[in-house]
């Protein structure tokens, strides 16, 4: 009856409120980190100053999460 789809739908409601919190949070962490991860680790995965844009970074981690338990490729050499 429709009182128990209005129950129903005031129930999904609260969970797709509480997904997009969660998500926002996510957010907010994954910008911080993105401000204070190392140079060094940029690199790693293929990341500089020239091609740093979220659009590349974003990309670069997609590449990454989906290589993930392959070999890792090599890595360019730092000079001294």
């Amino acid at each position: 009856d429709r009182f128990h789809l209005r129950e129903d739908a005031a129930t999904v409601i609260a969970e797709l409120r509480a997904a997009l919190v969660a998500a926002e949070k996510d957010a907010e962490r994954l910008e911080w980190v993105m401000r204070n991860i190392s140079g060094a680790e940029w690199r790693r995965f293929g990341i500089y100053s020239a091609n740093c844009d979220r659009v590349f970074i974003d990309d670069a981690i997609d590449a990454a999460r989906q290589d993930e338990g392959k070999s890792a490729p090599e890595q360019p050499k730092e000079e001294a």
